[in-house]
């Protein structure tokens, strides 16, 4: 077998491993990583997806067509195919191709620290925007890869930890290459530490016990703290109040549920910490604009559509 060719069965291995990962604010789901070898005669007619699709070229050249606008693509250049927009993938049949891809859908967290959420949000600008052209691989992306190949064709202790590590290392060095040359526009750094040392200890409070009911002066004793200075301490740092962030977890979590379980809206209510199924489905339909019912019929429509 070429090394090509077990390149290829190696991203196939790792296809059959269910990823993801917090980013920041940002929650990524890995639906496709995939290695094809270089071939004179491949062609990817014209698709389009959901999610968003990294493309990088390690040898050869090609052309890609997004939308109405074809261009070249060669070795050590990628390219952006984002949701929804029309792509097809041609490769040259003299100075064949290879191509690494990286599939994956993108979610906000919108409980997550005001400075994480607005870093995550100047991201998904950048992928948002449109990306009709090619860019250099100036931030190793090929690789990283190639480095996640090598984990799952090696297999040494850690290597699931270290395929995730690395595909973090990836998304941001891909993000890194299409913003280019621009000039950065930084995130402030948190205030302090200990005020934001505060703010974490009172998160992972909430996220271990938002099935309970837990009121200000509850999460403030559980970190040693006044409630008063709590709430002024978490409301600058999250833009939050701490019950405004309790009930988005709670809201985040039956969401969650909504997609993975058949449980009634009044059981996902009290594993939630939720008075009842009614006022379950009145902050759902309040936070997220759709019924929770409607939201699982959504899900259970878009899983029929992946798997006919």
């Amino acid at each position: 077998m070429t090394e090509s060719r077990s390149y290829h069965q190696l991203s196939k291995e790792i296809q059959r491993c269910p990823l993801a990962f917090e980013l920041g604010a940002l929650h990524i789901d890995i639906i496709n990583f995939e290695y094809v070898p270089p071939g004179p005669y491949w062609v990817v007619p014209n698709h389009q997806h959901s999610s968003y699709e990294f493309h990088f070229i390690s040898t050869g050249k090609g052309y890609v067509t997004l939308e109405d606008k074809t261009f070249t693509v060669t070795k050590n250049q990628c390219y952006l195919t984002g949701p929804h927009v029309y792509h097809s993938q041609k490769t040259d049949e003299h100075d064949p191709m290879d191509e690494c891809s990286l599939q994956c859908q993108i979610r906000l967290n919108a409980s997550a620290p005001k400075h994480e959420l607005e870093e995550a949000e100047r991201i998904l600008k950048l992928l948002n925007r449109p990306n009709g052209s090619n860019h250099v691989d100036t931030n190793g992306c090929i690789g990283i890869f190639f480095g996640v190949l090598r984990e799952i064709q090696e297999k040494r202790i850690g290597y699931l930890m270290a395929i995730k590590q690395r595909m973090m290392e990836l998304f941001i060095a891909a993000v890194r290459n299409l913003h280019g040359d621009k000039p950065n526009e930084p995130i402030e750094l948190p205030m302090n530490h200990s005020d934001h040392s505060i703010v974490r200890h009172c998160i992972l409070f909430l996220e271990d016990n938002y099935q309970n009911q837990i009121t200000l002066e509850e999460a403030a004793a559980s970190i040693h703290f006044s409630p008063r200075h709590l709430g002024r301490v978490f409301k600058t740092i999250t833009g939050r109040t701490v019950h405004e962030y309790l009930m988005a977890l709670r809201l985040n979590r039956a969401r969650q549920l909504l997609e993975v379980s058949d449980e009634s809206l009044e059981q996902i209510a009290q594993e939630c910490g939720i008075t009842n199924g009614s006022y379950l489905n009145t902050l759902f339909k309040k936070h997220f604009g759709i019924s929770p019912n409607q939201h699982r019929k959504n899900c259970v429509l878009q899983k029929c559509n992946v798997n006919p």
